[in-house]
């Protein structure tokens, strides 16, 4: 029995490092699903731990049999601190918020340079300290409970008369919005910034439309600084609605404010517009405890079932995602069209142009597409569906430069990271004044690349501030 689990258990290093290796070979995560019968957020996995698992064939192949020690003893001290204080509270923790935490808390107080919070030494924390986290999966809400509040919905919207052009939902998303292909591009001769930087400075976006696609409202834009650099002239001309929150997330605060001051006003005026009225429906995740906006006799919150599937989550399905591939690509192109390189793009991009880039994505997404995804929870016909949304072309200017499949790879890689972002928790020194360290040190770069093109002098006097600055950091 033992000789067989251990041939088992050396199977499955085994299928491991060979979809490790194809991925590097250029093999795309949909290919590997195929042919392996995995789902995406297993192959996902095996990426991140691609370390913790090519060591563990290093070991097997050497029969190294060791018994596992504590060498993370700050992390394992603080992580341990801080989910007692977290339970305490009466929070609900799961192992993807337990990873995340012990990733920066790793990055804050340093360590081993290997350390990956992986599974097994998640498993081993957990043990030690008898910590219990909540299974996602019992937190799905099931089949019988979807369709009955499918069925509470369309009977809903049927007694009080409410048509499908006053049915809006929102969603809420992570994007790093800084990040590119990095090994991509390192083959064009490029060199980079410190990409952990890099993705730890994300925004949130909420998109929200209605159950036809004729409506589709502006983007609402959740970032840290209340007043960063870039919108110091044009914060009262923006393609999105702007709001600022410490940790660039949605909060309570926002989300009311955004449906009172901004929903509310919208619908009402395009009603008038139109010479139309009636009931307004808006459906938002239970999840995101925003109980306290006040409903009046014409607008009413619906709240989706808490664990709910894409199926009746209808701007996420599919349109989040595609929102952010044809952000993704726009970001890209702008960096290889740049004439002056990706550093010297680097240097220019800011916040404004993101915005820019997620208002032109969401002007992408027709309204075709967002019908149809409303099909499923509207019981309509695939023949109501429409084309989908295309980027034909940004796709193909990006594909006379670089490989189309380490594009896709990459899309797929920051939508995996994006999405356990929103449930962890960050704390840390913060800069009410719209200088923290990240902006910070980006204007220290901008300004070491702006020098270079000037003289002697200038370059003198910049450089003494750059090192003063590296000294005192």
């Amino acid at each position: 029995m033992a000789s067989s689990h251990s041939r088992k258990e050396q199977s499955t290093v085994a299928k491991r490092m060979e979809i490790l290796q194809r991925l590097e070979e250029g093999a795309t995560v949909n290919q590997l699903i195929s042919e392996y019968g995995l789902s995406r957020a297993t192959i996902y996995r095996y990426q991140r731990n691609a370390v913790a698992i090519r060591q563990a064939a290093e070991n097997r192949r050497r029969n190294l049999r060791k018994k596992p020690s504590l060498v993370h003893d700050v992390v394992d001290t603080r992580l341990r601190g801080w989910v007692w204080m977290r339970q305490a509270l009466g929070d609900t923790l799961t192992d993807s918020i337990l990873q995340e935490k012990a990733r920066e808390l790793h990055e804050r107080f340093g360590g081993p340079s290997n350390f990956m919070a992986s599974r097994g030494w998640l498993r081993s924390f957990k043990d030690r300290h008898g910590v219990h986290t909540a299974s996602i999966s019992r937190q799905k809400t099931n089949a019988t409970e979807l369709d009955k509040f499918e069925e509470n919905l369309l009977n809903m919207l049927s007694a009080e008369n409410v048509d499908e052009e006053n049915v809006y939902n929102i969603n809420e998303t992570s994007v790093m919005w800084k990040i590119l292909p990095q090994k991509i591009l390192a083959r064009e001769g490029e060199r980079f910034l410190d990409c952990k930087n890099l993705r730890k400075d994300r925004v949130t976006v909420a998109l929200c439309a209605n159950a036809t696609g004729t409506h589709k409202l502006l983007p609402l834009f959740v970032y840290k600084y209340n007043n960063p650099r870039a919108l110091k002239h044009c914060k009262h001309d923006l393609p999105v609605v702007y709001k600022s929150q410490r940790n660039g997330r949605m909060d309570e605060y926002l989300f009311n404010d955004w449906y009172d001051n901004y929903f509310k006003p919208s619908v009402i005026q395009r009603q008038r517009q139109e010479h139309r009225e009636g009931k307004v429906v808006l459906m938002v995740e239970k999840c995101m405890l925003f109980e306290k906006a006040q409903e009046d006799p014409y607008f009413k919150l619906i709240y989706l079932p808490p664990g709910s599937t894409v199926t009746i989550r209808p701007v996420d399905q599919n349109v989040v995602t595609k929102c952010k591939q044809v952000f993704r690509n726009k970001l890209l192109l702008r960096a290889l069209q740049h004439a002056h390189g990706v550093r010297r793009f680097y240097a220019e991009y800011d916040i404004k142009d993101c915005m820019d880039l997620i208002s032109g994505a969401w002007d992408v997404i027709t309204s075709e597409s967002i019908n149809s995804s409303w099909r499923k929870l509207m019981h309509r016909s695939r023949l109501d569906a429409g084309p989908e949304t295309q980027d034909q072309d940004c796709l193909e200017l990006i594909s006379e430069s670089i490989p189309l499949v380490g594009v896709t790879e990459w899309q797929e890689q920051c939508e995996a990271e994006e999405g356990t972002w929103l449930e962890t928790e960050t704390d840390g020194p913060f800069d009410p004044s719209g200088m923290g360290e990240v902006e910070t040190e980006q204007m220290f770069r901008d300004l070491a690349i702006w020098a270079e093109t000037k003289s002697d002098n200038i370059r003198l006097h910049a450089n003494v501030l750059i090192d003063y600055y590296n000294q005192k950091h």
